[in-house]
C-alpha cells in the first residue's frame, strides 16, 4: 500500500504495549518541523497510581468533548520546544492549544497505609482451614445430608421459589459462533418471542449479547417490539449484558471490561437507555476472580451470581450459610465496592443439580428429558408428565428438594435455575417445561399448609425479593445488611476429586499472546481515533471518514470481545473453533491498523483536509496461526527515512525502540538533528548464521504522554550506531567473519551481562540464570530457572487435557547439557540467547535511564514441531507445564 507523493513515503509501525511508531517522510532536508504532539504536557508527571491517572484521563475526555463542540480552550505557550496539538504543527514562536491545563493532584498511593478491610470471610484463610478431604456426602456427593422441618416455614414467612428459565449459549466451543447461531441460537430466540406470547406466566433470561445482537439484525419489527414489551413487563431480562460470559483467569481485566462496555453499548443503542442490566450471571467460567465483581459494581450492577467454585469451598460456605455474601475488594475498608453475590451450591448449573441436593430426583423435573426426548436421565429414572393423578406426589417430592436447598441460605427466598447448554431450541421444550411446572406451581400454591409460593421469574425478580425480605425494601444499595462480607477470589476450581482446572491457564499460549497483541493495538487505535475525531470536528474537516473508521473499531472490539468467552481465551474450544476466533481477531487487528493509519494521517496533516499520503504498519501478519513479524526498513546508501513515534499512554515514556533495517552503517537523529544513542544487533537466519541484509536497530526514544516525536534514520557513516559484539558459547563448529559483527567463541563455564545497575550471571553448562547482583550495594541474589515437562495422565476419567492439569510421575528436565548460547553486547543492552531443542530462551538487560534498567526481560519462543494431527495439542501442553513451573 505504498504510494509516492512528492518523493515521499509514509509508514506506520507498531511496537510494545500501547506505543506505535510511524515512518513520516523520506526527504533529503534536515529542516523538518518538530512533530512532537504533546497533548498532555503535565500528564507525563502523573504517578503510576490508578486514582491519579483516572482523574487526569477524565479531565482529558472532558476537554476532548469541548474540542468536538468547537469550544476554545485556554491558550498556553511553551517557550522551550515546539509542540503539535491534534496534528497542527506549531513552531516555538507560535501559540497552541494546551490540553494539559491540569496536573497530577499530588496524591500518592496510600493503600499500604489504609486500614485493612474487615470481612467475615477472607478466602486466603478459608483455603488454609479446609481439609479438602472429599468425603462422600450421600445424595449430595460433595456435601452432606440435609434435613429440614416443615415448621421452618409459616404463613407469615413462606418459602418463596423463583424458577428462572435460561439457556447457556457458548459463542464457540464444539462449534463456531456462526455454527451455533444457525443451528440452535436463532431457534432459541425465535421461540422465546413466540412462547412468551403464548405462555403469559413464563419468563426467560439471556446473557450473551454477541448472539442476541446477531439475532436482532434479522429479527422482524414485530419480534423486536415483542422483546421490548417483554422487557418492560419484566418477563425477559438481559443479565450481565456483556458481549460474552468471559473467562476470569486468562483474560486481561481491560478486555473483560471492554466486552462489557460493548454489550451495554449495544443494549443502550438498540433497546433504549432505560434497559440497563442490574444483575450478573456467570455460571460457566472455570473459577471466579475478584476482578469481575469490581467491574460489575463499577458498571452499575447491584447483584451477581456465580457457579464454578471448588466443591470443598462450596461445602464450607454452605455449612456456615455464607453462600450469599457481599463481595468486597481486598483493599476496601468501608464497603464501597460491595456487590451482593449468590453462589450456586451444587455440582453444575444443569437441571439435575439446581433444584436441590439430590440430582436423581431433580433430573425427574427436567421435562425436556421426558421419555422419547433426545435427552435422558443417567440415574435411569425418567421424568413423568404432570397429571391430576400424580401432581400431589410430584409436587411434594419437588418441594422437599426446594426446602433442602433453601436451608443452605439465610433467607426464605430460593433461586432455582431451569436450563442448560443451548436449551429451549425447540417449541416443544418450551411447552413441556411451562405446562408441567405451571401445574406443579398451581398445586403447590393452592396447598396453604405447605407454606410455599412458587413462580416463574427472572434473575432480578429473585434479587429484588431477597432484598425486600432482608430489609432493603427500597432496593437502594449494592450490599445487603445481614449478609456476610467476603474478600478474595475462587481459584483454583475443581469440580470433583483432584480435577483441578488449571490446565487452561496456559493452554494454547500462542492465542493468549495474540489476544494481548490485539488488545494493545485496539486501545491505541481508539485513543488516536478520538484525537483525530476531535481535530476533525474542531477544524471542520469533512473528509475524515469517522463513521467508517468507527465501524472498523467496533469490529475489532467485538472480535476481541468474542475471544474473551470462557471457551475462547482459555484454549478449551475445538481446534477449528479456535482458528475461527483467530481469523476474526486478525481481521479486527487489520481494521484497528486502518483506523490508526487514517487517524495519524489527519493528525499529521497541515491543511484542513486529509492528505493523500499512506501509512503502513511495522507489524506484519497475514495468516492467523503464525507469529507476527516486522517490516524491513529498506535504505540505500545516504538515504534518510523518518519515524514518528506515537505514545498512546497517559504518561511520558522513555524506552528502547527496536526496528529492522536493511543495511549498516546507520545513524539515528532526533528532531533537533542531534545524534541519538543507538545499537545494531544481528538478525540470525539460523542459529549461527548472521543475515547480511537484515539488522536489528535499537535506539532510545523519549515520547510525551499522548504524543508524537520524530526520529530520523540515515544510512551513513556519520555518527554510526554502535555495532554489538557477538560471542558464542558451546559452539562446536568454526565461526566465519561476516564483515560486520565478526563473532567470537568463548569456552568459559560462566558468563555475565550487566548494566550500570545490575550484573547477571548465567551458567554455560545449563544455559540458565545463576544470580543477579545489585552493583550499587554489591548484594547478590541467587536465581534458578529451568524448563521441565510432565507426562499427562491418561487414566480413564482421570486424564489431563486442555482444562485439567493432571500429571503422572515426576517432572523431567527438557534442558540439554551445554546448549548453544549467543551473547550480544552493546551500549544499549546485553542479551543472551540459549538455544535448546524446544525453546529459544532470551535474557535481556538494558542500559538506559529509568526503571527499564532495574530488571530482567525474559522471552521464550517455543520451537516445537510435532507431526500428525495432535501437533497443536502437544505444543499447548508443553507450554502450559513449563509456564506453570515458573
Amino acid at each position: 500500500m505504498l504510494r509516492k507523493r512528492r518523493n515521499t513515503i509514509i509508514f506506520l509501525i507498531g511496537l510494545i504495549v500501547l506505543v506505535y511508531f510511524l515512518f513520516l517522510k523520506m526527504t533529503d532536508s534536515h529542516n523538518q518541523s518538530d512533530l512532537s504532539v504533546e497533548l498532555e504536557k503535565r500528564l507525563s508527571e502523573l504517578k503510576v497510581e490508578v486514582v491519579a491517572s483516572d482523574e487526569a484521563l477524565a479531565k482529558l475526555e472532558a476537554q476532548v468533548v469541548s474540542l468536538e463542540k468547537g469550544e476554545q480552550l485556554p491558550e498556553a505557550v511553551d517557550d522551550n520546544k515546539p509542540i503539535v496539538i491534534s496534528g497542527n504543527r506549531v513552531t516555538k514562536e507560535q501559540k497552541a492549544y494546551d490540553l494539559a491545563t491540569f496536573s497530577s493532584s499530588g496524591q500518592v498511593c496510600s493503600l499500604s497505609e489504609a486500614p485493612q478491610p474487615k470481612t467475615d470471610v477472607q478466602m486466603y484463610n478459608v483455603i488454609d482451614s479446609i481439609s479438602f478431604d472429599d468425603v462422600d456426602g450421600g445424595v449430595w456427593k460433595q456435601g452432606y445430608p440435609i434435613k429440614v422441618q416443615d415448621s421452618q416455614w409459616t404463613p407469615e414467612k413462606p418459602l418463596k421459589v423463583f424458577l428462572i428459565p435460561h439457556s447457556h449459549d457458548d459463542p464457540g466451543w464444539l462449534k463456531t459462533f456462526d455454527g451455533y447461531y444457525s443451528a440452535q441460537v436463532k431457534n432459541i430466540l425465535d421461540n422465546m418471542v413466540l412462547k412468551l406470547r403464548q405462555h403469559e406466566r413464563m419468563k426467560f433470561i439471556y446473557a450473551e449479547i454477541s448472539f442476541f445482537s446477531t439475532w436482532w439484525k434479522s429479527a422482524t419489527e414485530e419480534q423486536k417490539e415483542s422483546v421490548k414489551r417483554y422487557i418492560s413487563e419484566g418477563r425477559f431480562e438481559l443479565v450481565t449484558g456483556g458481549w460474552v460470559m468471559p473467562d476470569e483467569a486468562a483474560a486481561h481485566y481491560w478486555a473483560m471490561l471492554d466486552q462489557l462496555i460493548e454489550g451495554h453499548s449495544w443494549i443502550r443503542d438498540n433497546l433504549g437507555p432505560n434497559v440497563v442490566p442490574r444483575s450478573g450471571w456467570s455460571i460457566d467460567p472455570f473459577g471466579h476472580s475478584s476482578t469481575m465483581p469490581y467491574i460489575l459494581r463499577q458498571s452499575g450492577l447491584r447483584n451477581m451470581l456465580v457457579q464454578r467454585i471448588h466443591y470443598s469451598v462450596k461445602k464450607y460456605l454452605s455449612i456456615n450459610k455464607f453462600l450469599e455474601f457481599n463481595w468486597r475488594q481486598t483493599w476496601d475498608s468501608v464497603g464501597s465496592t460491595d456487590i451482593l453475590c449468590h453462589m450456586m451450591p451444587f455440582y453444575s448449573y444443569d437441571v439435575p443439580h439446581t433444584c436441590g441436593p439430590d440430582p436423581k430426583i431433580c433430573c425427574q423435573f427436567d421435562f425436556q428429558r421426558l421419555p422419547g426426548s433426545r435427552l435422558n436421565c443417567p440415574w435411569r429414572k425418567a421424568p413423568q408428565p404432570i397429571t391430576d393423578a400424580n401432581v400431589h406426589e410430584r409436587a411434594a417430592t419437588l418441594l422437599d428438594q426446594y426446602r433442602k436447598k433453601s436451608s443452605l441460605y439465610k433467607s426464605n427466598v430460593v433461586l432455582i435455575p431451569l436450563g442448560d447448554d443451548f436449551r429451549y431450541d425447540t417449541p416443544g421444550e418450551w411447552d413441556k417445561q411451562y405446562t408441567n411446572y405451571d401445574k406443579l406451581f398451581t398445586y403447590m400454591n393452592g396447598k396453604s399448609e405447605w407454606n410455599v409460593k412458587a413462580q416463574f421469574a427472572t434473575l432480578s425478580d429473585y434479587f429484588n425479593e431477597l432484598r425486600k425480605e432482608s430489609g432493603d425494601p427500597e432496593l437502594s444499595g449494592a450490599s445487603l445488611a445481614g449478609f456476610p462480607t467476603l474478600s478474595g477470589d475462587f481459584f483454583t476450581y475443581a469440580d470433583r476429586a483432584d480435577h483441578y482446572w488449571s490446565g487452561y491457564f496456559t493452554s494454547r499460549p500462542f492465542y493468549k499472546h495474540w489476544d494481548r497483541h490485539l488488545e494493545s493495538t485496539l486501545r491505541s487505535s481508539e485513543i488516536i481515533f478520538s484525537l483525530a475525531q476531535a481535530k476533525a470536528h474542531h477544524n471542520h474537516i469533512n473528509t475524515f471518514q469517522s463513521k467508517e473508521l468507527y465501524e472498523k473499531l467496533t469490529y475489532a472490539r467485538r472480535s476481541l470481545g468474542l475471544f474473551q468467552h470462557h471457551d475462547g481465551i482459555t484454549g478449551t474450544a475445538k481446534t477449528f473453533v479456535v482458528a475461527d476466533y483467530s481469523e476474526r481477531m486478525l481481521r479486527g487487528w487489520k481494521s484497528a491498523h486502518e483506523v490508526i493509519k487514517e487517524s495519524a494521517q489527519l493528525l499529521l496533516s497541515d491543511s484542513s483536509a486529509v492528505e493523500q499520503e499512506v501509512f503502513d504498519v511495522d507489524w506484519l501478519k497475514d495468516v492467523e496461526d503464525v507469529l507476527e513479524t516486522r517490516r524491513l526498513i529498506s535504505l540505500s546508501s545516504g538515504q534518510r527515512k523518518e519515524l514518528v513515534i506515537y505514545n498512546s499512554s497517559p504518561h511520558q515514556r522513555q524506552e528502547v525502540v527496536r526496528v529492522w533495517v536493511s543495511r549498516v552503517p546507520i545513524s539515528v537523529y532526533d528532531v533537533t538533528l542531534q545524534a541519538v544513542e543507538c545499537q545494531v544487533s544481528p538478525y540470525f537466519d539460523t542459529e549461527t548464521v548472521v543475515s547480511n541484509n537484515k539488522f536489528k536497530l535499537s535506539f532510545l526514544a523519549k515520547v510525551p504522554a499522548l504524543g508524537m516525536v520524530t526520529y530520523s534514520l540515515e544510512a551513513s557513516e556519520t555518527n554510526p550506531c554502535t555495532i554489538a559484539t557477538v560471542t558464542y558459547y558451546n559452539h562446536r563448529d568454526s565461526v566465519a567473519n561476516d564483515g560486520v559483527f565478526n563473532p567470537t567463541v568463548d569456552t568459559g563455564d560462566k558468563l555475565t551481562i550487566h548494566n550500570d545497575q545490575l550484573e547477571v550471571e548465567l551458567s554455560t553448562s545449563s544455559g540458565m540464570l545463576l544470580s543477579m547482583t545489585d552493583r550499587k550495594s554489591n548484594e547478590q541474589h541467587p536465581l534458578e530457572m529451568s524448563f521441565i515437562k510432565y507426562k499427562s495422565s491418561k487414566a480413564k476419567d482421570h486424564a489431563g487435557g486442555a482444562y485439567l492439569f493432571i500429571p503422572t510421575g515426576s517432572s523431567q528436565s527438557v534442558l540439554q547439557s551445554r546448549p548453544l548460547m549467543r551473547v550480544i553486547k552493546g551500549n544499549l543492552f546485553h542479551e543472551v540467547h540459549t538455544m535448546t531443542s524446544l525453546v529459544e530462551h532470551t535474557v535481556r538487560i538494558v542500559n538506559t535511564p529509568g526503571p527499564e534498567s532495574l530488571g530482567l526481560e525474559v522471552v521464550n519462543i517455543d520451537t516445537i514441531t510435532v507431526s500428525g494431527r495432535h501437533r497443536l495439542w502437544y505444543a499447548a501442553i508443553f507450554c502450559r507445564e513449563r509456564s506453570g513451573k515458573f
